[in-house]
């Protein structure tokens, strides 16, 4: 919850990929990367990321055992 809040900047509930792209590039993501990662997160595809789409994928990345398009969240999996 406390990393939607970081990235939620405008306190609307959803973050854009605009401000999603912000986030992952401080880390290295390319924008290409981030467009991907945005677009798989977006489970119901309106555009925006809601706090459970996050968090969700958050814990897929960290928690699935096995290669799951969640862990290309910070771009491509090697």
């Amino acid at each position: 919850m406390a990393l939607f809040e970081c990235v939620n900047t405008d306190s609307k509930g959803k973050i854009s990929s605009q401000g999603f792209e912000v986030f992952v590039g401080a880390v290295g993501v390319s924008e290409a990367d981030a467009k991907v990662a945005f677009d798989m997160i977006d489970t119901n595809n309106d555009g925006t990321l809601s706090q459970k789409e996050l968090c969700g994928a958050c814990a897929h990345y960290y928690l699935d055992i096995q290669d799951t398009p969640y862990k290309h969240f910070y771009g491509k999996y090697d």
